[in-house]
């Protein structure tokens, strides 16, 4: 019995032995960290969305940004496909047309053919602009005359009393627009309020001197500039001199008001 104990003790020592060589000759597996495995850092979808959407957006509005008026202006009345360029070509050519002339309109077409909205209300976009503080736009608009403006708006021309109407109210924008420009303290602005009203004042629908002194004034108050001040008090001197005493207490009276006007959209400004 004691003899049998034995033996059994030695199979199963030798059992053990067996079984732990076979583990000691096994490879080894390493745990391998890819980068999608389930312990990389967590990407919050939403967070992760938003941005992707914020970049689209970003490109988009880069892409889609509005076009000035004073550009969509310049894409008026040119070739607007490649063939009615050719027949342009060949019509201006035939007859003659200068070089500097055909060269600009093939420029312009070259700038314009980028743009997907040319036929945009662009008299509405330079004043929208212009409200926004836009001396370029002012400027442009200011350079468009009645007839073009009653196309690009689509007046009747054939009412006389439509167009008189139309008339007041493009030159009542420009005189506004350009006040509103030579309160916030653009030198151009108030001068060309000084000279415009010595030719038409939209209120009285004749000159104005008055206005054009008390604008004068206004600049000369207001402005920092050497060559703005001599170009306002040359058209100072030059309206007192045929200004009546009461017209000069007028003007000075509006000057007054201009410079409150002035004040009060400075402290708009800060606010």
């Amino acid at each position: 019995m004691h003899n049998k104990t034995i033996v059994f003790a030695l199979v199963i020592s030798i059992a053990i032995f067996i079984w732990v060589a076979s583990l000691a000759d096994a490879p080894v597996e390493h745990k391998i960290h890819h980068p999608d495995s389930r312990e990389m850092k967590i990407v919050h979808p939403e967070k992760s969305n938003y941005a992707l959407t914020s970049t689209r957006e970003n490109n988009s509005k880069e892409i889609q940004a509005p076009i000035s008026g004073i550009a969509l202006r310049q894409c008026r009345n040119i070739p607007h496909t490649k063939d009615a360029l050719n027949s342009f070509l060949n019509h201006a050519n035939e007859g003659g047309e200068p070089a500097q002339y055909i060269n600009d309109v093939v420029n312009r077409f070259e700038f314009c053919k980028k743009f997907a909205d040319i036929k945009v209300n662009y008299i509405q976009r330079l004043i929208n602009e212009a409200e926004q503080g836009s001396v370029e736009s002012l400027n442009e608009f200011w350079k468009i005359p009645e007839t073009e403006y009653a196309d690009v708006m689509g007046l009747d021309p054939q009412s006389r009393s439509d167009f008189i109407v139309n008339r007041r109210t493009f030159l009542s924008t420009k005189y506004r627009l350009a006040e509103k420009l030579a309160l916030l303290g653009n030198e151009d602005a108030t001068l060309k309020l000084v000279k415009s009203y010595q030719s038409y004042d939209p209120a009285s629908l004749k000159p104005s001197y008055v206005k054009s002194l008390a604008y004068a004034d206004f600049g000369l108050q207001t402005t920092q500039d050497n060559e703005y001040y001599l170009k306002l008090n040359w058209f100072k001197q030059r309206l007192l001199v045929s200004a009546t005493p009461d017209e000069i207490e007028l003007a000075n009276s509006i000057t007054y008001q201009l410079l409150s006007k002035a004040n009060n959209e400075v402290k708009k400004q800060i606010d």
